[in-house]
Parts: structure tokens; C-alpha cells; sequence
């Protein structure tokens, strides 16, 4: 999996701002590539495709559905989808 950059994906700037919202691990460890899961799951709310098809280069799809649905339950992704617009939260091109 390569450094791909879509142009939805988050800018240093709103990822700032959106990473100090998710919950830590259970492990009490951050996840890996957390950003990259998090530019998946935007990926797949904006575009509404299965999670199955949701681009390899975010990660394994089982993994971000398990992510989205830790922060939904958590209330996390309610925080993420308030404080992200998409005049400013990615990047142009």
C-alpha cells in the first residue's frame, strides 16, 4: 500500500483538528495508519459504496468498518462529521 493521496482525503490542517476527536485503542495505543483509516471511512460515507469496495490504499475494508462502528458506538463519528466541512477538511484539485 503506497502514500496514494486522493483529493478528499484530509489536510494536515483538518486532521489536526479531527484526530484529538477518535477515541484511543483499546489498548490504550493509538492505530496504526489512523488517518489513512479515517480518509476510508470518509471515502465510503461520501461515495455510499459497499465497504468491500472502498479503495485498497486505506487499508483492509474489515478494518475501517470495524473502526466506523467503534466510533459511532463511542459517539466519536458524530463529532468528526459536525467538525468537518468540505470547503476546508480536504484538499483541492
Amino acid at each position: 500500500m503506497g502514500d496514494t493521496v486522493g483529493r478528499h482525503d484530509l489536510t494536515d490542517e483538518a486532521w489536526a483538528v479531527l484526530e484529538a476527536l477518535l477515541p484511543v485503542a483499546g489498548c490504550g495505543c493509538p492505530g496504526r495508519n489512523l488517518r489513512r483509516q479515517v480518509d476510508g471511512i470518509r471515502h465510503r460515507v461520501r461515495a455510499g459504496c459497499p465497504w468491500r469496495d472502498v479503495p485498497e490504499r486505506y487499508g483492509p475494508w474489515s478494518s475501517l468498518y470495524r473502526a466506523f462502528r467503534r466510533y459511532q458506538h463511542e459517539g466519536a463519528w458524530n463529532q468528526v462529521t459536525a467538525r468537518s466541512s468540505p470547503r476546508c477538511s480536504t484538499r483541492s484539485g
